[in-house]
């Protein structure tokens, strides 16, 4: 391997590393996440999410909504709810 592939290489690992932590930053600024997103980040898997935190008070409080058979999450709304509300409740 030449010092240009070397070099080539080094850089295609640290760009690829940047551009994931990106997206992982991006994903906390958009107004609603996926069930994915929203499942990665407080650890939780969704069928466990769907039955506890989908449901009609949620809905009616604007937290949660469904679209086209995928629910979304309302940003940062949910998790102020799950640290002040949720939690003191369970």
């Amino acid at each position: 391997m030449t010092i240009d592939e070397a070099i080539k290489k080094m850089i295609k690992e640290e760009v690829e590393n940047q551009v994931s932590s990106i997206k992982d930053e991006i994903a906390l600024l958009k107004p609603w996440l996926k069930m994915r997103e929203f499942s990665e980040m407080i650890g939780k898997k969704a069928l466990w999410i769907s039955q506890n935190l989908c449901t009609e008070e949620q809905i009616k409080k604007k937290l949660v909504k469904k679209i086209g058979g995928e629910w979304h999450f309302r940003n940062p709304e949910i998790f102020k709810y799950l640290h002040d509300e949720w939690w003191l409740k369970k």
